[in-house]
């Protein structure tokens, strides 16, 4: 699809999800700052992967 692109983020230890989500909302605002119109979907991969929790952001101001 050349309307796409994929992302795979990996964090572990004490920090983690700290260090994902500022990246994961850096990447966004540089995203949304160029292409405001941009539906960005964020799919969630816990440790036991036999439940993955999707979630979407639209533009944000």
């Amino acid at each position: 699809n050349n309307d796409a692109l994929s992302l795979y983020m990996h964090s572990s230890g004490e920090d983690a999800f700290d260090s994902i989500h500022f990246c994961a909302r850096e990447i966004a605002r540089i995203f949304y700052k160029n292409h405001p119109g941009i539906n960005i979907r964020w799919i969630e991969h816990p440790h036991k992967r036999n439940n993955l929790r999707q979630t979407s952001i639209n533009s944000e101001p």
